[in-house]
Formats: C-alpha cells, sequence, structure tokens
C-alpha cells in the first residue's frame, strides 16, 4: 500500500526517488511540492521570527540538491501486509538494544537479499499488529492517524509507547464527522465525549 502510494506521489512529482547507498529505494520530498509564501506583516506590529523563515528556506533550497540532508531518516512498514520475518527484522532494527544488533549481523546476509538495510530504523508505520504483543520499549511517541474503535484499544495502541518509565508522547488526529470517531461515552453531567 505505501509502495502504491509513493509511486503515485513519484508519478505527480511530489516526491523523488534518490540514492542512499543502500540497495532499497529512499524517497525524499520534490522541492517544487513545497510552496513558501511570504507572510502578511503582523496586525500586531510585533517583528516576524527569522528562525522559522531561515529554517523553511533552507530546507527547500535543500530538497532541490542531490546528497543526504543533515535531518533525514528511514521509515518502514511494520503492518499485516509485511511477511513476519521482516517484521521481525525491522522490530530489531527499530529497538536497536545489544541483542537486536547481535540477531541482524547473523540475519545480515539474508536483510541483503530482502532489500532491508541493517542499519538503525528510527521510524515505523504501524498498524494495529503493532499492538499484538510486540514489546519496544525505547518506543516514545506515536501518532495515531485515527481514534482507534474503543477506549480499551487507544489504551493498547497508546501503551505501546512510555515502557520501563520513559516518558511519552502520543498524538490521536480525529476530526467531527469522522467515522473514525465513532465511539462516544456519556459523562455524569449528559454531555457525549468522543474517543
Amino acid at each position: 500500500m505505501i509502495a502504491t502510494l509513493l509511486r503515485a506521489a513519484e508519478n505527480h512529482q511530489v516526491v523523488r526517488r534518490v540514492v542512499t547507498g543502500e540497495e532499497a529505494p529512499a524517497w525524499r520530498l520534490s522541492s517544487t511540492a513545497l510552496r513558501l509564501f511570504p507572510a502578511i506583516k503582523r496586525a500586531d506590529g510585533k517583528r516576524e521570527n527569522p528562525f522559522f523563515r531561515t529554517l523553511y528556506e533552507d530546507v527547500a533550497e535543500m530538497l532541490g540538491q542531490e546528497g543526504n540532508l543533515p535531518f533525514a531518516f528511514e521509515a518502514r512498514e511494520h503492518t499485516a501486509q509485511v511477511d513476519q520475518k521482516v517484521r521481525a527484522w525491522r522490530e530489531d532494527r527499530f529497538r536497536f538494544g545489544k541483542s537486536d544488533v547481535e540477531r541482524i549481523a547473523q540475519n545480515r546476509d539474508e536483510m541483503r537479499q530482502e532489500g532491508e538495510p541493517a542499519s538503525f530504523l528510527p521510524a515505523l508505520f504501524c498498524s494495529p499488529t503493532m499492538e499484538l504483543g510486540v514489546d519496544i520499549s525505547a518506543l516514545n511517541a506515536v501518532f495515531l492517524r485515527n481514534a482507534p474503535p474503543t477506549p480499551a484499544n487507544y489504551v493498547q495502541r497508546a501503551g505501546r509507547a512510555g515502557r520501563s518509565g520513559q516518558a511519552a508522547l502520543v498524538v490521536t488526529y480525529c476530526a467531527a464527522q469522522s467515522p473514525t470517531t465513532n465511539i462516544t461515552s456519556t459523562t455524569d453531567k449528559g454531555l457525549s465525549r468522543a474517543w
């Protein structure tokens, strides 16, 4: 599914394929897909923030050049559509602890044949398969693209992060009238609250 989206984005020049030295393809936002507009003067008379203006201008310029971005990272899919063996490799790459690195070293040749790098993996795109018995104690952020169907599902998915007493950030996207926010509960004041 992600590969199909990337192909469509490449065809419409939203992303472009870049060489990273790994066998697997890498993608970069196309510089033509990023549009910057000068800010209108602030109504309160305060000065605009030059840090963010420079940051966005620098990002736009870097996207148009070849080579690695200074803050680039790799992300991989972790869903039921990915072979179980590959998911296990990606979990090892994401955790990247001592025992994980040892397993990666043992599987390096097979991983290379499957197009899976052996380097640290900083981000995973997951489906609910992540909540089924996967313990990644180093996970410190979860972004949910929709509200889970029940409060118990939310707790299970959000609970992937912040293990071993670590702080964690959980962000859930939901919108009014969205079919993904149809679970409600009634409070003691008769108000409805969406999960």
